[in-house]
Parts: structure tokens; sequence; C-alpha cells
């Protein structure tokens, strides 16, 4: 049988948090948010609060680039909140969410009004939902027990009431009516789950990424396939920082890991490496492909940006920043758009 998740009373209400960090920044704080308009081939720095603040100092670990109008853009940092934009990074506004690790954040692919965000702001996991683009949040969902955090949200484009959600107790959890109610569609072994997806060309077909490896659903959450010993052969390649789907196979899967990065064509069955310009066991900490064209590759290896147009055959790099790049995003109507979130050096993952 499914468990209810325990749920707070929806209310309405405007958050305000305290601890706001973002302040005037110096010429080298290089952490924050920077653009490419090139296909990667230039990059600025993209850090307006306002007249006399910067977040060019704020860690970014997620970048959401809204699907219908991609001059919105949300950022989920390490301990100040979630930030938007609605001019393409040409100045940055602080949310409610005003601090707290927030993970993972989505838009409605049917209206972009409606976001939701996944974060931990205050000693527990909790899921916010916006109906006007961020401007005002309600708490949709609170972890009973303090320190469970929430690490992923995922929205089913064919049915976009339908959210999947995941936490560092293993539990992935599911809701059908917008985030109002959920349960729980499955416990994993493996504590922490990372990430979920959906197909890109089939929804029933789910990944989920734990903390030590990948499990597929092909109907929808009704059964589930563990798919961590297909990569065996990679050392260390079951420790997943994220999957990205490759839109030019109906099952292709870029796997971005510990070991590297590797690629699938038949829903992660079989991989294969993909030659980087390091050695294996380099870890690939952010990955994202062109949505029009899979050939275009961009990898965040440390603090450089590598990108492959031929599908990983020979890389370019470009020296961004000397701290961590830990999100990428592709602007999905102009892909030659490209945003790169950087997180301070000493807060990278061991």
């Amino acid at each position: 049988m499914k468990k209810l998740i325990v749920l707070l009373l929806p209310i309405s209400i405007l958050f305000v948090f305290c601890g706001i960090t973002c302040r005037r920044a110096p010429e080298a704080a290089d952490t924050g948010i920077f653009k490419s308009i090139n296909s990667g081939e230039d990059w600025k720095q993209i850090a307006k609060l306002n007249e006399e603040e910067s977040i060019a100092q704020v860690s970014v670990i997620t970048i959401t680039v809204d699907p219908i109008d991609p001059n919105v853009i949300f950022l989920g940092t390490k301990g100040d909140g979630v930030f938007r934009t609605e001019n393409g990074g040409e100045n940055w506004m602080h949310t409610p969410l005003s601090s707290g690790e927030f993970y993972s954040i989505v838009v409605d692919p049917s209206d972009d009004n409606i976001v939701y965000a996944a974060g931990f702001p205050q000693d527990r996991g909790r899921v916010y939902k916006s109906r006007d683009r961020g401007v005002t949040w309600q708490e949709i969902y609170t972890e009973t027990h303090e320190g469970s955090k929430v690490l992923t949200l995922a929205i089913n484009r064919d049915r976009p009431n339908e959210i999947y959600a995941g936490n560092t107790e293993g539990a992935i959890f599911k809701s059908q009516d917008g985030g109002e109610s959920w349960v729980v569609e499955k416990w994993m072994d493996e504590k922490a789950v990372k990430q979920v997806i959906f197909g890109l060309k089939d929804t029933n077909k789910i990944y989920v990424v734990t903390e030590t490896g990948l499990h597929k659903s092909s109907n929808g959450g009704k059964d589930w396939t563990d798919l961590t010993k297909n990569f065996e052969r990679f050392k260390e390649a079951d420790r997943i920082y994220g999957i990205v789907g490759d839109p030019y196979y109906d099952d292709g899967l870029f796997s971005a890991s510990a070991y590297g990065l590797l690629k699938s064509t038949d829903g992660g069955k079989t991989w294969k490496e993909i030659q980087l310009l390091v050695r294996p066991g380099t870890s690939v900490l952010a990955c994202v492909v062109n949505p029009q064209d899979s050939r275009q590759i961009y990898l965040g290896l440390g603090s450089t940006l590598y990108k492959s147009t031929d599908a990983g055959r020979n890389w370019t790099t470009r020296h961004i920043t000397n701290n961590i790049i830990r999100a990428l995003a592709v602007d999905p109507k102009t892909p030659s758009i490209i945003y790169c979130g950087v997180e301070v050096k000493e807060e990278e993952e061991k």
C-alpha cells in the first residue's frame, strides 16, 4: 500500500526570510551566474541585483530556464535561496525564498506562471509553489524529520499536475494534483534520491538517480529496474551527478559522474565511455545538451567548461572561473545562449 505523506495545509503566504548575504561584491568575485550568447565561445558574468548590489559571490547550484519565455530564469543557491530574472539575466531579483539551499526548480510547461521549488531553508526539506512566476510562494510540503531534504523535482510534461520528488531518506513521492497531496511511489534501498527525470519521448519512462546508482520505470512508476550493475566496468560511474536525455535517440541518455561522461542509446542497459581531455575518474559535475542538436554537449569539470559539437569525439575548453562550475542550462528556443552557475570552490562535493 502506498503511504501518505504528511502535508501542511496550503495557506497562501508571502515568505520573508532573514539573512540575505548578497551585497556589493569585489571585482574579483567570480561565482554566481555567467552567460554566453555564442554557444560558449565567450562568457560574461551577469550578476547585477540593483545599482549597488550583486550576486557575484552567490553559490549557484541549479539553473532553470522557463520553457515558454526563456527570458525568465530561476537560480537555486547554496544558502541564499532563489533568485529570478525576467530579462535574460540583465538584472536579478531576490524572491521571498531568500535564504537556505535550493536544489531543484521546475516550471509548468503548460502554464509558466506556475513554478515549484525544493529547498532546505529551515532545518528540514520543503516544497514551495508559485502561481505568479516566483513573486509569491506557498509552502505545499514539508519533511516530517528535521534534517531530511527534498533534493529533486520533476514535472510530467504530458500531465503537468503530476509531479515527482525525491528526498534524502530514499523516498520517491508523487502528486497528481499539482502538489496539493502526495503519496510515496517507492522507497529506494539507497538513501538520497538525487534526481528524477522523465523520458524525452515517453513520459511513462522515469529515471531516478540515487546516492549510489540509477533506477528506471518503463510503466509510469508501477515497476522499477535497478540499472546500477550496468556501470560495473566504469569505476565510480554509479556516483552520478546528473542524467541528461539525448533527444536524438528514443532512449538516449548521458550520465555525468565521478568516472566522467558515459552515453547510453538503449535506456541505460548498456553504456559507452565518451573520451574527454582528462583521465577517467575526473568528476563531471554538470552536463547539458542542445535540445535541438544533441551533438552539441557542454560539461562542467571543475573550473573549466568543455564543449563538443560532434557528439563527444572532439572537445574545446574554456576557463570560466577559479571556482566550481556546478550548473549549466541552454535556452530552449535560442540554444546558442548558455548559462553557467558557479559555486564557491571550498564547497565542492568530495
